[in-house]
């Protein structure tokens, strides 16, 4: 019987341990990943309820922003003037801003290991806050019929959407990557 030295014994025992580790990482990062987006949807789908309706049905979330961000500088008619419809939107972009303020704490708070995930999840936190600001801005410019004010609120939200989409892909490419 041929006998192997203890170096090779110890090698195989490393490799299959090492072999395990890295395992046991990519599992603790899908694990990690899942309550990253169980946390980001339940949040969303918050917003979601508040968005204006005026999205078709089956789009996205930020697609149902979008929509109803750009539908604010047209639709701020007379109606928007008297004040009822301008409170009311105010308020619900104020909520809105509560929820993305909300999400972006929750989202920082999520225990992560990857150092990679960690930057990406700080950026899109980062982002959150600044769509909280935004969505604040816009309240306040819709409450008072502050059509520029509309628009560059509006213009930001889309920029910061864009960015969001972008964040969104790349936590997904490391997500699913090795």
């Amino acid at each position: 019987m041929l006998r192997r030295p203890r170096s090779y014994w110890l090698f195989v025992t490393f490799f299959v341990l090492s072999c395990a580790s890295l395992g046991c990482a990519r599992i603790e990062r899908a694990r990690e990943c899942k309550q990253l987006a169980e946390t980001v949807n339940a949040r969303l789908d918050e917003v979601e309820r508040l968005a204006p309706r005026a999205a078709p049905s089956g789009s996205s979330t930020t697609d149902m922003l979008d929509a109803g961000v750009r539908r604010v500088p047209g639709a701020a008619h007379a109606a928007d003037r008297e004040g009822g419809a301008a409170a009311s939107k105010a308020e619900r972009y104020r909520r809105m801003a509560q929820l993305y303020l909300g999400l972006s704490r929750e989202v920082a708070s999520v225990d992560v290991a990857d150092e990679r995930l960690v930057k990406q999840i700080e950026n899109y936190s980062r982002l959150m806050k600044r769509t909280a600001r935004a969505l604040d801005r816009l309240a306040e410019a819709s409450q008072a019929g502050n059509h520029r004010g509309i628009r560059a609120a509006t213009t930001e939200l889309q920029t910061l959407q864009e960015r969001q989409r972008t964040a969104s892909q790349q936590i997904d490419q490391l997500c699913l990557s090795p």
